[in-house]
């Protein structure tokens, strides 16, 4: 695994001498966190074909052993995060959404369930990862808003934080749309998207069939993690060239560098390095009026 370098501060945990997830997941709860909605976005663009040269040992980033006993990268994040926010054995909801394949394009996102329903804890997404993605033709270009406007579109019915996790190997293409994505999370959510099925997938179309938007009662957190071999100088400096937001609701982190850092415990330096910032978000979400009282 390549060790590119990382100008990306980790927040005021980074030096916290925390000894497990455990203890990490209650100090998150310490926060305030006590109750959140975890939503995945999975990159399915072709350039993960070719993004694990350096850091893959040259196999794609979305490799699956069969024999099980490497984890991708992918499969790696969504552990980690996954059992931090819910443990492991909690059957909790966790929506998960594929986006960039040869089908969504920069267009839409599909769903890992075919009736769209969110899968039930981390060893349930990761399950279904494993199932879907030998089936898939890798595609492009990237574009996180689809996934941000469909995670927003989960605040309308949900009373709990959400918290959207973007698994990636790139730099977005689509610069202008993710960013108002990123402003408007930070706002409203964006509602009523209309679903079409195809195949086994059941696909959201986040522009063409995008029908109003409507002031939220809560607000999303979105981190995006890179994974393979960047470059990611862009995406480091990305939240400084982003509008302004009600509040600081996107965070980068770089696999590689993270991992590398932290060779003796690279799952809770990845933790933390990723969910670091939320203490800090969960306060200016309060500061907005738009938590719900319930989730103190």
């Amino acid at each position: 695994m390549g060790c590119a370098a990382s100008t990306e501060r980790q927040g005021e945990w980074q030096d916290t001498a925390f000894q497990s997830l455990g203890e990490l997941r209650g100090a998150l709860r310490w926060s305030g966190l006590r109750s959140t909605n975890l939503i995945i976005g999975i990159d399915f663009t072709r350039s993960n074909t070719w993004n694990g040269k350096l850091s893959l040992g040259g196999r794609s980033l979305h490799f699956i052993d069969p024999a099980g006993s490497i984890l991708n990268p992918y499969q790696i994040v969504i552990n980690i995060i996954g059992r931090t926010l819910h443990s492991r054995k909690s059957k909790k909801p966790i929506h998960v959404f594929g986006f960039g394949d040869s089908r969504t394009a920069d267009q839409c996102v599909f769903t890992f369930l075919p009736d769209g329903s969110p899968c039930r804890g981390v060893e349930h997404v990761l399950k279904r990862y494993k199932e879907i993605t030998p089936e898939l033709v890798l595609g492009g270009p990237t574009n996180f808003a689809p996934i941000i406007y469909h995670a927003i579109c989960q605040v309308k019915a949900s009373e709990k934080c959400q918290i959207l996790v973007i698994i990636a190997d790139g730099q977005v293409t689509s610069k202008k749309e993710t960013s108002q994505a990123i402003v408007e999370a930070s706002r409203y959510a964006v509602c009523m998207l209309s679903p079409r099925s195809c195949h086994f997938f059941l696909f959201f179309c986040s522009f063409s069939h995008l029908i109003f938007r409507t002031a939220c009662e809560n607000a999303t957190a979105i981190i995006v993690v890179g994974v393979g071999d960047g470059p990611w100088e862009e995406m480091e400096q990305y939240k400084f060239t982003l509008p302004k937001r009600n509040f600081e609701n996107f965070h980068f982190v770089n696999f590689n560098h993270v991992m590398c850092e932290n060779p003796e415990q690279p799952a809770l330096g990845l933790a933390i390095a990723a969910l670091a910032h939320i203490p800090d978000q969960l306060a200016a979400i309060r500061r907005l009026g738009l938590l719900n009282e319930n989730d103190e």
